[in-house]
């Protein structure tokens, strides 16, 4: 059996039989909508494989209210009077946002492939109803499989070269924080909206967009050293903008009750898969859940929710989970180095190294903060990756953060990340 043919292994048929409530607990740990109250409801049955909707389909309306109390009906099988919809879903901006809640429900799962019922209301909201690791159509199934191994067979031959292609790049936040400890919207120095460099990032606050939390874009980098410059670039610039304003700049996951913030890691040059997805989830969440600051587990899981991501339109993607780590720069040295080394040895991982739907023990610790269990992950992620392909020149990177951690020191986000930065 070749290594693509190992990769797309349904490891998730010995799972069909899983109970709801265990279901559900994984889906409300990684902040999914499982019971949400729905009216004028419509049912959606969609069929997901290694991050992909292959099949997208409207369950009879005449069945609405039956499916909705004993949805697993309809998992597994076609049912007279479904309405295909899988040419026209993305077409539609619910039907969008429907598409990639039942892609996390089943990644949430540790599924690599399954069919989701979603439910819809007439306002907009949504909720998984069920889920499970089998198809209605199999023929469906055989052909992605087939199509999967011949893919993951040519990107494999490839590896060599992505060393090559890897692109790094990031949209880190940051806030101001008066000195009485209130927010000052990032819009008075920046401006609002998306373009530049450096923005002021947007939050809806009931029918009005405000614009509280700066955010910096620096250029995409070939190398993690580079982006690193291009950041300490960006901090400086942000200086000479703000620097005679009394204001303390926050980072980190939570620094003000409410203020959640991302560090979100672009990555291109390298498909998105399941495995790269669960490789930095092990390697690169859950180490820095072991030294967020005790008020960070708050930012869960509405916020970075394993396996986050979002595709982006230049090809490659952002990895959503990680909170803001501008709180440091032994954070973000460590972030940028992690991230190369999983995608540069992404098939030459071993397989013991991807998070896994077994792994309850460290799922439940990310979700509750458990520093305890999350000290011996970081532990683990550390052994991992000195045997990685690449990780002598970044060794220096990634042994002061991995020290701090065996220490079970955790980082202060009341401080001014300026000091961390020789800013002021």
């Amino acid at each position: 059996m070749s290594k693509a043919q190992v990769l797309v292994e349904q490891k998730s048929l010995r799972r069909i039989f899983w109970s709801k409530g265990r279901m559900q607990k994984r889906w409300k740990q990684a902040g999914l909508a499982t019971d949400v109250p729905l009216e004028h409801i419509r049912l959606y049955k969609i069929a997901v494989f290694h991050l992909q909707v292959i099949s997208f389909v409207r369950l009879p309306p005449k069945d609405t209210e039956e499916l909705y109390r004993n949805s697993e009906k309809a998992l597994g099988n076609k049912l007279q009077g479904e309405l295909d919809l899988t040419a026209s879903w993305q077409n539609d901006g619910l039907l969008r946002l429907t598409a990639k809640l039942a892609i996390h429900a089943i990644y949430a799962l540790g599924f690599e492939m399954g069919e989701v019922i979603v439910a819809l209301g007439g306002d907009g909201r949504r909720k998984i109803m069920d889920a499970a690791a089998q198809y209605s159509d199999p023929e469906l199934l055989s052909q992605c499989r087939e199509n999967f191994v011949q893919e993951e067979t040519e990107r494999i031959k490839a590896y060599p070269g992505f060393a090559e292609q890897i692109r790094l790049g990031a949209d880190p936040e940051f806030v101001l924080v008066s000195q009485k400890g209130k927010l000052v919207p990032a819009s008075r120095f920046f401006g609002e909206g998306r373009g530049g460099e450096v923005g002021a990032d947007s939050v809806r606050l009931g029918n009005r967009l405000i614009y509280p939390y700066v955010e910096i874009r620096p250029e995409p980098a070939d190398t993690p050293q580079q982006l690193l410059q291009h950041i300490q670039h960006l901090l400086a610039f942000c200086q000479s903008k703000i620097k005679h304003v009394d204001v303390r700049w926050a980072a980190g996951a939570m620094p003000l009750k409410g203020t959640a913030l991302g560090g979100h890691i672009h990555m291109s040059g390298v498909p998105l898969t399941i495995r790269l997805l669960r490789l930095l989830d092990r390697l690169l969440a859950l180490p820095f859940a072991a030294i967020e600051d005790s008020g960070g587990r708050g930012r869960r899981p509405r916020y970075g929710m394993l396996g986050d991501y979002r595709m982006q339109s230049h090809g490659g993607f952002e990895y959503r989970t990680l909170p803001s780590w501008l709180i440091s720069p032994v954070a973000a040295k460590a972030a940028f180095a992690i991230s190369f080394l999983c995608v540069r040895n992404v098939y030459t991982a071993p397989d013991m190294t991807i998070i896994s739907t077994d792994d309850d023990k460290l799922i439940d610790a990310y979700y509750a903060g458990d520093k305890h269990v999350l000290q011996t992950a970081a532990a683990d992620a550390f052994r991992i990756l000195k045997q990685m392909d690449g990780s002598d020149s970044l060794m220096h990177w990634l042994s002061p953060f991995f020290a701090a951690a065996e220490r079970g020191e955790s980082w202060n986000e009341a401080i001014d990340f300026r000091e961390k930065w020789n800013l002021l």
